[in-house]
Order: C-alpha cells, then sequence, then structure tokens
C-alpha cells in the first residue's frame, strides 16, 4: 500500500514536513551572509539599545517610587530619546534583511 503524497506545503503536512524541501527552505532563509561592518553596525547599535533599555528599566522604576512630577517629566524626555535610539538597529535589521542578496 503506498501513501498519496500530499500537495500541501512541508510546513502543513500532518508528519510536520519532516526532510521536506520547503521545510529546508524556510529553516535556512535566515542564514545569509551578512556583510561585516553591516553585522557590527546592527550589533553595536542593538548592544547600545538593550543597555540604554535595561537604564531606561531601572530609571522607570526609581521614577515611580519617588512619584514627583519633576521625576516623570525628565523620565519622558529620556524615554523618547532611548526609543528612538531602540528603532535605530531595528529598522536597520530591517532594511538589511530586505536588501541583502
Amino acid at each position: 500500500m503506498s501513501r498519496k503524497r500530499s500537495n500541501m506545503p512541508g510546513y502543513l503536512t500532518r508528519n510536520g514536513g519532516k526532510n521536506s524541501p520547503e521545510k529546508l527552505v524556510i529553516a535556512n532563509s535566515g542564514t545569509q551572509q551578512v556583510a561585516p561592518l553591516t553585522a557590527l553596525f546592527h550589533g553595536a547599535t542593538g548592544a547600545l539599545a538593550i543597555a540604554l533599555m535595561i537604564l531606561h528599566a531601572v530609571w522607570a522604576t526609581v521614577v515611580l517610587v519617588r512619584g514627583s512630577e519633576k521625576s516623570k517629566a525628565g523620565f519622558h524626555k529620556f524615554s523618547i530619546v532611548v526609543w528612538s535610539i531602540w528603532l535605530i538597529p531595528y529598522f536597520v535589521g530591517m532594511l538589511f534583511g530586505m536588501t541583502s542578496t
């Protein structure tokens, strides 16, 4: 008794698409080579963004404990800067991902 081959993509098959070409294409799609300068820039801005987010979380806790309006206003200004910096590696990664060959 032979099994009928499904026309569904590998990730939709009943067995999870084991050994299917479609699954390998999806798995390998994120392993493209990136230029060293691109990786360095994305990595450096990403590390800076993570460090600033940690500092942002600590400062948010301090501001909540203090509860003063002056500290809330200062935190709001800092928060806008931190989120703006966080967007740099986000959009750079997206841009480099779309333009890489």
